[in-house]
């Protein structure tokens, strides 16, 4: 198959080095917790509507305290980052708990916004405008980095300083969910926010739950919404682990084309990668 019109794209999604300055936990039995990375230091910060001008479509902005972990129903995103402050773009934020992230993907709303892959930053390939997935199955595999951290170790009064230096000795990236598209949704070309909100009444719930419609003046968005088979998976898939200052380039990793350096913010996948991937996660 040409890789003119990849079926499966891999992207990088969380809170990483460069924001947040910390890595998402993955925990002894392999489980994890999905953090998005920092997108404003407060509810209120001028880049996100207001709550008044969400309130019209029931939806709300969240700070990490608000959105519940995945392994444990009593704790929120917030107990597993530092206590103190978080590293965005190389400038401190303080108070990380009442910090909003950037929760794209969101899995609950099977939902997800980037940009056409144009030159300006977006990882999206453009000709998936002009597919029907109905025909033609398009997947967005996603990568997180995560780093080795026991629970106890949560437990305690966390800073940003020992944090970020004791996740250093052990973490990997991985692939940690999958979306399968439904819909492609191009913002500017379908006339706005408003007039999409109007004609995709079928998936209107989804669309107002995307970061990209909470924030302001993002109106050359592109939102994917996915099918019921978008989910994050139980067990992430390695692709390389750093241990001790030491990388390794899993058997995954080396089939998908990872090198120690690669931050793998995009790769576009042959089709048999992309069933390489669904082999491994039957098996983990």
């Amino acid at each position: 198959m040409s890789l003119e019109l990849p079926t499966a794209i891999i992207l990088r999604i969380g809170i990483d080095a460069a924001l947040g300055g910390v890595w998402a936990p993955i925990f002894i039995d392999n489980s994890f917790e999905y953090i998005p990375y920092p997108d404003s230091p407060g509810l209120t910060y001028p880049t996100l509507r207001t709550k008044e001008q969400l309130s019209n479509y029931g939806v709300m902005i969240e700070a990490y305290r608000d959105i519940k972990a995945r392994s444990s129903n009593s704790k929120t995103l917030s107990n597993f980052l530092p206590n103190d402050r978080l590293r965005v773009r190389g400038e401190y934020w303080r108070g990380p708990s009442a910090i909003v992230p950037h929760h794209d993907p969101n899995f609950q709303f099977r939902t997800f916004g980037d940009f056409w892959k144009d030159g300006n930053g977006g990882r999206l390939p453009k000709n998936w405008y002009i597919v029907d997935p109905d025909r033609l199955a398009l997947r967005i595999f996603f990568v997180q980095t995560l780093a080795s951290m026991d629970e106890e170790a949560y437990l305690k009064d966390l800073t940003f300083n020992f944090m970020s230096k004791f996740q250093k000795a052990n973490y990997g990236m991985y692939i940690v969910g999958q979306l399968e598209v439904e819909q492609i949704i191009d913002i500017k070309r379908e006339g706005g926010w408003l007039k999409v909100l109007n004609n995709r009444q079928d998936c209107r719930e989804k669309i107002v739950h995307n970061m990209h419609f909470k924030r302001q003046g993002v109106d050359h968005s592109v939102i994917v919404v996915g099918n019921k088979n978008t989910a994050l998976f139980n067990r992430p898939l390695a692709l390389k682990e750093i241990i001790n200052g030491q990388t390794k380039i899993t058997s995954l990793g080396k089939i998908l084309g990872v090198s120690k350096g690669d931050m793998i913010r995009l790769k576009w996948l042959r089709q048999a990668q992309s069933d390489l991937i669904f082999r491994k996660i039957d098996e983990a």
